[in-house]
């Protein structure tokens, strides 16, 4: 009788440590706190709904203007080289889930006075035999630049512009190059030279 009695006390406090353990009142996060951490630990907005959203914004930048699709995740990270470069003036970047695209627009002072975009490094990066790319020239505004296609594992299109003394560049990639295009082409055909 002595041992069933014992063994009732051990599993009653068992049972309450559980309970205690299970049901304390730790307080929650509200929704905002989860979605300031999320976006502190992601570097850039969380999306925390499964809905797509649908259509276009426009970004108004200081030196450009342009649409993009507005199921498109922004974030502010900066490769490190790039955010110590006293020449960026801008930058704006973003990717996508569904197909999976990345984004990324800089404009740069034209510090080294570079007179024409096939001047520019990464134009003739891209230029060289063997680099997998093709080039074609866009108008846009009646500013000239250079378009630059790759396709593969890793598609990219890329355009270069060099206006009022700025370095404008424009790179899109992704696994599917019909997506990648559809993207570019929406991009550049609202773009606004300021």
């Amino acid at each position: 009788m002595k041992k069933f009695i014992l063994i009732l006390i051990v599993l009653i406090g068992v049972l309450l440590t559980l309970f205690f353990i299970f049901n304390s009142s730790q307080r929650k996060l509200t929704e905002s706190e989860k979605e300031k951490a999320l976006t502190k630990i992601l570097g850039r907005k969380p999306n925390l709904s499964d809905t797509e959203v649908s259509g276009e914004v426009e970004y108004k930048g200081k030196y450009a203007s342009f649409k993009y699709p507005a199921k498109a995740k922004i974030y502010t990270y900066k490769d490190p080289g790039m955010a110590k470069n006293t020449s960026v003036l801008e930058t704006f970047s973003f990717d996508i889930d569904k197909p999976r695209l990345v984004f990324n627009f800089s404009v740069m002072e034209n510090a080294a006075d570079l007179k024409d975009v096939s001047d520019i490094s990464g134009v003739k990066l891209r230029q060289i035999s063997g680099s997998g790319y093709t080039q074609s020239e866009k108008v846009i505004g009646g500013e000239n630049g250079l378009i630059f296609v790759r396709s593969g594992n890793l598609s990219e299109k890329t355009g270069f512009f060099l206006v009022k003394d700025k370095i404008y560049s424009v790179a899109i990639t992704g696994s599917n190059l019909e997506e990648v295009s559809l993207l570019f082409d929406l991009v550049i055909n609202s773009f606004v030279f300021f």
